[in-house]
């Protein structure tokens, strides 16, 4: 897979995800450039995973959402580090040239 970003290739990216039941979790890796990982989140009382979603029947980004808990850290003139922040996983229906349909 390339993932072209502006004019920069980005044909090294790492990605894996994991679909379990309805247990999602993934992570991306570009060496030296980015960092990320999510997964489902917690009950702040149990700990137990928690299922959170955003459900968009007429939506043009995406139809389902589930949400979860996600870190990531970005290397560079700008650099940003989110710990067990929010994170997506979706089945997107853009692309580079805009709506799928």
């Amino acid at each position: 897979m390339i993932v072209r970003l502006g004019l920069r290739d980005l044909s090294g990216i790492q990605h894996k995800s994991r679909v379990i039941g309805r247990r999602i979790s993934g992570a991306a890796l570009c060496p030296g450039i980015i960092e990320m990982a999510g997964e489902p989140i917690r009950n702040p009382v149990t700990g137990a995973e928690h299922r959170v979603r955003i459900d968009l029947p007429d939506g043009f980004e995406f139809k389902i959402a589930e949400i979860g808990s996600a870190s990531s850290s970005v290397k560079g003139p700008i650099a940003v580090e989110l710990k067990d922040s929010y994170g997506q996983f979706a089945e997107l229906h853009l692309s580079d040239s805009g709506v799928v349909s």
